[in-house]
């Protein structure tokens, strides 16, 4: 047996249930797990070479598959490209949550990190102008890690239409898995049926552990800053609802 590539990526979206998912799907029987839920290598360590990454892969049979999740690689404007010239072949899974909520979840992890000092409203006003220098060096290619682009993209990452573009320009429609974790979580067995079906995987296995992994509950949020986001996703959530021709239940 010998270090194989990866057989699927969960590429993002950042706090939209990765980790759950990661979980449910290292249990299945013909599913070994990588060395580490997050690698970052097509985001973050691209610069460290094919036999870096590969060594974070079990050795394994034919039939059996492993795989990452990272859900930087969503965001980042180069990884759908360098995963494509790497692993043309690859499956690539996409969660996609609310993005209000996840604009939420997301500032209050950075808050509980010490990254953020500003407040939820200050942080949402002032984003453009933090992220722009960040967001330009990874347009042109130039490593970026732990800048605020990576850390206070609350909105920007939940204008999901042209992350999923970036994916459908490199991978064929029947080499992309996209769902919502809100879908995921409110029946996680009929969802990983169908992931399980897409990794032409044995689909009856039902994972005994189905808890959530890392749930945020951080109370009521003020309601001005629910309308404000409201607001600012409501023509983002409906111009990718119409390009994937089905809609989430986030309005």
């Amino acid at each position: 047996m010998q270090h194989q590539a990866p057989d699927f990526l969960i590429v993002g979206t950042q706090k939209g249930g990765t980790s759950s998912l990661y979980n449910c799907l290292n249990q299945h029987p013909d599913i070994l797990a990588a060395n580490k839920k997050e690698i970052h290598y097509f985001s973050m360590y691209y610069n460290r070479g094919a036999d870096w990454y590969l060594g974070h892969f079990p050795k394994r049979d034919d039939n059996q598959l492993s795989g990452e999740a990272s859900p930087f690689y969503l965001f980042h404007p180069q990884s759908a490209k360098r995963i494509a010239a790497t692993f043309p072949q690859i499956k690539i899974i996409i969660m996609l949550r609310n993005p209000v909520h996840r604009a939420i979840s997301h500032y209050h992890q950075q808050y509980r990190r010490e990254h953020e000092k500003l407040t939820m409203k200050e942080a949402f006003e002032q984003e453009p102008q933090r992220i722009k220098a960040g967001w330009k060096k990874m347009l042109n290619d130039e490593q970026v890690s732990g800048s605020k682009v990576q850390q206070c993209s609350y909105l920007k990452r939940g204008e999901y239409l042209e992350q999923v573009e970036r994916y459908e320009v490199h991978f064929p429609a029947e080499q992309i898995y996209l769902s919502s974790s809100e879908a995921f979580f409110s029946d996680p067995a009929a969802e990983l049926q169908k992931i399980f079906t897409f990794l032409t995987l044995d689909n009856s296995f039902v994972p005994e552990d189905l808890w959530p992994r890392k749930p945020g509950n951080y109370g009521d949020t003020e309601p001005e800053m629910i309308d404000f986001l409201t607001d600012y996703f409501k023509p983002h959530n409906e111009a990718l609802f119409a390009h994937l021709g089905r809609q989430f239940d986030w309005l």
